[in-house]
């Protein structure tokens, strides 16, 4: 956790650290500001947790230091230290949305009770920034190929300073053709588990399933060590392969820009680096079963991973053999039933709206449905209305 003390007077500074020295059990980094312009610089820099400040300093005043370091470090949660119990100031403080408002001299209790709070609240705020970055990384890698990003897209994954680590894994059960599942879900939790050792507020990440089902690892943030990123995922796929008797492989690409982390593992899921499973000999026979649970069950949630589990094959495998049969890939057949039956819905009720369309045909997004429809079609859902 990062700390930042802004007060003039050396003293305050000096017993306030102290007692947080007491008090914080983790690693922590404090840092000390004199005035209003050096809390700002340091909130830009540091990015602090935690900020205590006076209210009366020299150059800058702590209110008015705290409306601009609201902008450049917006996860600060701030704290007014001041001799005056003012109430003015006090109301200019909920307008700002302070986390308190403590009196000087500082009281050990209280802080440590202010403290704790202040905990809780960061590990909140932590878990639901990585929540968001889960959710959005997931859409992003879902839609990126059909509409590319939007203006709130690129504010959000273009900060300055963040790298991208992004790897994908690949289960090899050969030797054991039914550890897939077993295998599969291992890995994600020990992925999972990792990530949550990693989390703080600069630094997030997500496993996923990709394109054909394929797991997938990305992680956002300004101080990644790739080498003991990489040596930790490896030691994770030894020691998953090792309690199924299969191989895991994973392949990794790393840069400050999340469209080539993209294009990077749309190449490795493209490629298959290994043939999965590669001893179900009987696997094109089922096929016509998945084509046919496809066109029944469209407008449901349809994955490579739930099909490949519904008919005792293995996602990548399954991928494999559908575009050898189909002389297509599992995503565009999907999409190809899903757009005609948009069609044919438009055709008998062209009153349906578009909202609801885009979930009659098992879609959540009537941006992304738009885009498909538009791409598959060359009109947009809106012109077969009017027609």
């Amino acid at each position: 956790m990062v700390f930042l003390l802004a007060d003039d007077e050396r003293m305050v500074r000096f017993a306030l650290k102290s007692m947080l020295l007491d008090i914080v059990t983790q690693d922590c980094s404090i840092y000390e500001a004199t005035n209003g312009k050096e809390l700002i610089e340091m909130c830009e820099l540091y990015k602090p947790g935690v900020a205590f400040v006076d209210i009366n300093m020299p150059f800058l005043d702590g209110i008015s230091a705290i409306k601009q370091c609201k902008e450049c470090s917006p996860g600060t949660h701030f704290v007014i230290l001041t001799g005056y119990s003012d109430f003015a100031y006090a109301q200019e403080c909920v307008s700002l949305k302070i986390e308190d408002y403590v009196l000087k001299p500082i009281d050990a209790d209280k802080l440590r009770e202010l403290y704790e709070r202040l905990t809780n609240r960061l590990a909140d705020d932590m878990r639901a920034g990585n929540e968001l970055f889960q959710t959005r990384i997931i859409q992003l890698f879902s839609v990126l190929h059909e509409i590319g990003l939007d203006d709130e897209d690129e504010a959000y994954f273009r900060k300055d300073g963040d790298s991208y680590f992004g790897a994908l894994f690949f289960v090899d059960c050969e030797q054991n053709p039914t550890a897939y599942s077993h295998t599969n879900k291992a890995l994600f939790q020990k992925l999972n588990q990792l990530g949550q050792s990693l989390l703080t507020n600069d630094l997030h990440f997500t496993p996923f399933y990709f394109g054909e089902g394929t797991l997938t690892f990305i992680v956002r943030g300004q101080d990644i060590n790739t080498g003991e990123l990489t040596a930790a995922v490896r030691k994770i796929c030894e020691e998953t392969g090792a309690e199924q008797n299969v191989r895991v492989f994973f392949h990794w690409d790393v840069s400050r820009d999340i469209i080539k982390i993209y294009e990077a593992c749309s190449r490795m899921e493209e490629d298959k680096f290994v043939s999965i499973g590669t001893g179900q000999r009987k696997a094109t026979d089922k096929i016509d079963m998945v084509t046919q649970y496809i066109e029944k069950n469209y407008m449901h949630d349809i994955s490579v991973n739930m099909l490949a589990e519904k008919f005792d094959l293995t996602p990548n495998y399954l991928s494999k053999v559908f575009r050898e049969k189909k002389q297509t890939k599992f995503i565009d057949y999907l999409t190809s039933v899903r757009i005609s039956n948009a069609k044919r819905i438009l055709e008998k009720s062209p009153e349906v709206s578009v909202k609801d369309l885009t979930l009659m045909v098992g879609y959540y997004n009537p941006r992304y449905f738009t885009s498909i429809f538009k791409k598959a079609t060359g009109v947009y859902p809106s012109d077969l209305k009017k027609r």
